[in-house]
């Protein structure tokens, strides 16, 4: 299988004046980055987003994952494929309808999982810091403690 990251540095992490948080997020399949190393986007609705679509997928309900960006028509599809701890990821431009794939390869579904959770962290803490404990923040920190405990790394 491939390596996969979340990619979502504290450092680059910053706040407007209207509690907006920018800051950089890409994933990192087998070294490649995706859309691009330093892409700059909306992590707290992304890490959300993802959130949402790991669980529903982790809890059965969902034949497929997609981990869109914000910025950009970038999009990630995950399929189950032989093993059911393995997806098949393709890297895709466009949007959900028409669109085009870049490059495809397997992760593990406990490898994204680890990810999202240890990303999530990072966001957390540093919302945490900043004083953004909104709705967004609290739906993530939901998503983290329910993927947490059935995370096998945490159990």
């Amino acid at each position: 299988m491939d390596s996969f990251e979340i990619v979502l540095p504290r450092a680059n992490l910053s706040q407007s004046h209207l509690g907006r948080v920018q800051g950089c997020l890409y994933v990192r399949i087998a070294g490649q980055a995706f859309p691009r190393e330093n892409w700059e986007d909306n992590p707290l609705n992304l890490m959300k987003w993802w959130g949402d679509a790991l669980q529903h997928y982790r809890s059965g309900k969902g034949q497929s994952l997609i981990f869109d960006f914000m910025d950009g028509p970038y999009l990630l599809e995950m399929r189950p494929h032989e093993d059911p701890e393995c997806l098949k990821i393709a890297l895709n431009t466009g949007d959900r309808e028409i669109f085009t794939t870049l490059s495809e390869a397997l992760i593990g579904l406990e490898s994204l999982t680890l990810s999202w959770i240890e990303a999530a962290e990072t966001l957390l803490t540093w919302c945490e810091a900043h004083g953004n404990r909104k709705k967004l923040y609290w739906a993530i920190k939901a998503h983290h403690d329910s993927l947490k405990a059935i995370s096998y790394a945490y159990v």
